[in-house]
């Protein structure tokens, strides 16, 4: 089988990439061709032999620079449809020829006029949804002030982005994106040229439903980590620290963390991550004293095992609709147990009994967490045994790979009888 994998980024950015860059080693273990469609960017793999198909890196953030008008005219014409990616990946198909292609992020700087391609040659598509941009304008159903949003948008109305300002906290990002939806959803809508979502949470199945996704269209695959079963011996007695991966933004709850951390000083917290929010945060542990947190920054991989090998439990205060957390999987892959927030698709992944569920934004609660882990570390070393378990049973490359390659034969087989 010939597979093309579509993400905008072709390195290790976040979650999105991990999942899309191990999905590509997992084909091609198995035995398929795999070819990766992306951007050029100097952080990319020198030396792809696809890179040559490439689109153009496309920075929409403009840091430091003043352009002409009629540049910001352009970048926003292609934030909503890229043509020039459009040929870069026809010109990708017609030497690649695939028999299907998996889309994971191509919103904005490939953008979905891409696909127009794949219909023409009838190259069945799928695509792994890791956020909520197919409903949202501002993919995290996170209001301007980052309070909740309960999809106050709609098909037919994107105003209240604007109203809101849901993107950026700035009314004209969120009129651009605003725009986007109209035109991706209303004007032309993109969604038909997709066969299948993949939903890896059934919370976020059911809120892109709502959202106006024929259920058909959805089917449920969880996310899945490579080699679990030679991560390191979870019955080792774990470490006294408490563990946080992740992005340093607003929705991910560090404040409530860091107030938490206050109400329990014999608790120790390493931090590994970085983002916007790092110089607040550290200047509010000053503040209120809590000198137990350790920054430790971007970590690799090794790093991060490392990390999880040495903690108590992982913690995920997320204040948003969580799709699925790898740092969950990869928590429970190395026998930690996970203390987060009942919010999104977390609780489907079993934290109640691997650990602890609290409620968002609740301090009081999740500091009350934080001292049962520490008081019973031979019980909460059991959960993360359990956790393990659990996850060589759900999140394995094995049973991934089962559910994907059925999904990808069906629709190949669907493919040829049209």
């Amino acid at each position: 089988m010939k597979v093309a994998i579509v993400n905008k980024f072709f390195f290790l950015k976040g979650g999105q990439e991990t999942v899309a860059l191990e999905q590509m080693k997992l084909l091609q273990q198995a035995g398929h061709q795999v070819a990766f469609f992306s951007m050029h960017h100097p952080q990319n793999p020198p030396d792809y032999e696809w890179s040559g198909y490439f689109a153009d890196y496309v920075d929409y953030s403009l840091k430091g620079q003043s352009p002409h008008w009629l540049k910001k005219l352009s970048l926003a014409r292609n934030f909503i449809d890229n043509p020039t990616a459009g040929k870069r990946f026809n010109a990708f198909l017609d030497e690649f020829q695939p028999d299907i292609i998996h889309c994971h992020g191509i919103a904005h700087q490939l953008t979905y006029s891409i696909l127009q391609g794949a219909r023409k040659r009838g190259i069945p598509v799928v695509q792994t949804l890791h956020d909520y941009q197919i409903i949202c304008p501002a993919y995290t159903l996170l209001k301007g002030d980052q309070s909740v949003c309960e999809g106050e948008c709609t098909r037919d109305n994107y105003l209240p982005c604007l109203k809101n300002r849901c993107v950026k906290e700035s009314r004209a990002a969120s009129a651009l994106s605003a725009l986007e939806m109209v035109y991706n959803r209303g004007v032309r809508d993109y969604t038909p040229l997709v066969e299948k979502f993949i939903s890896p949470s059934r919370f976020l199945a059911d809120k892109v439903i709502a959202g106006g996704i024929p259920s058909s269209r959805i089917t449920h695959i969880p996310n899945f980590l490579t080699g679990i079963d030679v991560y390191p011996d979870a019955s080792a007695q774990p470490g006294a620290d408490f563990l946080y991966i992740g992005r340093l933004s607003y929705e991910k709850g560090l404040f409530t963390l860091l107030k938490a951390m206050a109400q329990v000083p014999e608790a120790r917290l390493k931090v590994v991550g970085d983002g916007p929010l790092k110089g607040e945060l550290m200047e509010l542990c000053a503040q209120q004293g809590v000198a137990s947190v350790a920054w430790l920054g971007h970590l690799d991989r090794g790093g991060v095992s490392e990390a999880l090998q040495q903690a108590r439990a992982i913690v995920l205060p997320s204040e948003w609709y969580e799709n699925q957390p790898m740092s969950i999987i990869e928590a429970y892959a190395h026998g930690r147990p996970v203390i987060a927030s009942d919010m999104g698709g977390i609780p489907e992944m079993g934290v109640a009994e691997y650990g602890q569920l609290f409620a968002p934004g609740d301090a009081e609660q999740l500091a009350g967490a934080l001292k049962q882990a520490l008081a019973h570390p031979e019980v909460w070393r059991q959960k993360g045994q359990r956790a393990r378990r659990f996850a060589l049973n759900q999140y394995s490359s094995d049973c991934h790979m089962e559910k994907l390659t059925r999904l990808y034969d069906s629709l190949m087989n669907r493919v040829a009888a049209r």
